[in-house]
């Protein structure tokens, strides 16, 4: 009995020491601990590393989607001829392509529609009431991401106007430009509370409203017309999409020199295809002083006039160097020589060409601005005649007053049988003017020069027209201007990816940005 007892105890002793049982709790507990504790020093850099691999492979499709966009946008841009001028937010760029010239030939005409590039609402329908807003994975919002789309447009300067329904703002605008942003909507009747910041374009979309009824026609419509530069669905987003031109400051601008000599009646910038300056002030300041243009005279050159846009009427004006407003340059070409404040000195703006033009055409009556050149009746002892709308111009001194070379036309009516005769130039006038010829005439100062010989000048009563040319500046003047050019475009363009089924998708975004600075080649001057 004694030595069952004394096994026992030797077993339980065993038992507490190790001698062959199974673990205790605390090393079991221990073990598991060690056990996570490896997991997690093991674990979590492979899942910090597959989570950093999925956001590399994110940002890779992001960036390849942005860089194939930027690619087919600047190719094509580079060889548009004309460009529209852009909302002062870069929303979009819309212009036009040229035709495709034989091969080995530079382009020389547009095409008839225009092209546009701008950022697409997947669902443009989702833009209005009840969702207004832009927020793609929102709480509470649909996910409704941009897509970067190219739209052909037709008839892109067809002008839309207050009886439109594409338009109630009381403003005509150009189809190509047009971008519906007040507070009335289509289609479901509701006005919502505040503009909202995903208003679309009148076309596709609108015009899509007003052709169908059915939201499935409008959408084909609107898909068909919208083609994705980048993935149309809701993986990707396209949150900036800028367009801006190239600002110049303070560039001197020279005298026309393709004709010779110099023709000091248009000076001409490096660059054409101007942003009106009227209609173009982006509220950021980056071109606070865009359309001054200073013209200085003498030596030193001294300030004597400047342009100053009245932004409440969209009005360029030319002043003194005191401020005087002299010219609104919106009359040019036509201008009203009776009025010594406007005659002494004016310019116009030749935004297309990049020009300052100070050189007129004969418009005699300025309610009758497509009558530009004068009219004079001949009689039969006189073989010259003053140019009536040029020598009406105040005299100075100086007198700047001049005939641009190479710009008159010169052709007779015969009042009894009405027939035309065209006459042709000779330079310089040769000082005996016997020699002139017939149906020929010389531009001596403000006066246009026949031959002596009766038989060979306009005869008695006959109707003399006169088309041409002149200006009132001096030509030692310097022409400084600063303006934005649409021959140079800058593009910022970002493309997002992220994981839409993710518990926190914003988390998992991944963003791609590429700037180009675009110059266009085929724009005509």
């Amino acid at each position: 009995m004694e030595m069952t007892r004394n096994n026992k105890a030797g077993l339980v002793r065993r038992s507490l020491h190790g001698g062959g049982g199974g673990f205790t709790l605390i090393e079991i507990l221990v073990t598991i601990g060690l056990i996570i504790l490896l997991l997690m020093l093991v674990g979590y850099p492979i899942l910090a590393g597959l989570a950093f691999m999925e956001k590399g492979i994110a940002r890779a499709d992001a960036l390849s989607a942005a860089r194939l966009a930027m690619d087919a946008m600047t190719r094509e841009l580079a060889e548009a001829m004309y460009v529209f001028d852009p909302p002062v937010d870069g929303r979009f760029i819309a212009f036009l392509a040229p035709v495709s010239p034989p091969q080995g030939a530079a382009p020389i005409e547009p095409q008839a529609a225009g092209v546009r590039y701008w950022a697409a609402l997947r669902d443009p329908a989702l833009a209005y009431w009840p969702f207004y807003s832009y927020a793609p994975g929102a709480p509470g919002k649909p996910i409704n991401p941009y897509y970067l789309a190219r739209t052909e447009i037709p008839d892109p300067g067809e002008r839309r106007e207050l009886t439109d329904p594409w338009n109630d703002s009381g403003e005509a605008l150009t189809r190509a430009t047009f971008w519906y942003s007040n507070g009335h909507e289509y289609p479901l009747g509701e006005t919502p509370p505040v503009t909202w910041p995903t208003a679309q374009p009148g076309y596709p979309w609108l015009e899509a409203v007003t052709l169908y009824a059915s939201q499935a026609e409008r959408e084909r419509w609107y898909v068909e017309r919208a083609v994705g530069l980048t993935p149309d669905n809701v993986d990707y987003d396209v949150p900036t999409a800028s367009f801006s031109p190239e600002p110049i400051t303070n560039e001197a601008l020279v005298p026309w020199t393709t004709a010779f000599p110099r023709d000091y009646s248009r000076y001409r910038a490096r660059y054409p295809l101007w942003v009106n300056f009227a209609q173009w002030h982006p509220p950021d300041g980056a071109f606070a002083t865009m359309g001054q243009i200073s013209v200085y005279s003498g030596s030193p050159r001294i300030l004597a006039y400047q342009t100053a846009v009245e932004a409440s009427t969209g009005d360029v004006w030319v002043e003194d160097a005191v401020g005087t407003r002299l010219y609104n340059t919106a009359a040019y070409p036509a201008r009203d020589v009776t009025d010594d404040g406007q005659a002494e000195f004016a310019f116009g703006l030749d935004y297309d060409r990049g020009e300052v033009r100070f050189d007129f055409p004969a418009i005699p009556d300025t309610g009758n601005p497509t009558q530009d050149y004068d009219t004079i009746t001949a009689t039969a002892s006189a073989s010259s005649y003053d140019l009536p709308t040029v020598t009406a111009l105040p005299a100075g001194p100086p007198d700047n007053r001049q005939v641009v070379p190479g710009s008159v036309t010169v052709w007779t009516e015969d009042p009894d049988t009405g027939s035309v005769t065209y006459y042709s130039q000779v330079a310089p006038v040769p000082a005996d003017r016997t020699t002139i010829g017939s149906t020929r005439f010389g531009v001596d100062g403000l006066q246009i020069v026949f031959d002596s010989d009766l038989l060979d000048r306009p005869g008695d009563g006959e109707t003399i027209r006169v088309r041409y040319r002149y200006r009132n500046n001096p030509e030692e003047q310097l022409v400084v201007a600063t303006y934005a050019t649409k021959a140079i475009i800058n593009i910022s363009l970002t493309v997002s990816k992220r994981d839409i089924a993710a518990r926190t998708p914003q988390a998992s975004r991944q963003d791609a940005t590429l700037v180009a600075k675009v110059k266009l080649k085929n724009v005509p001057r």
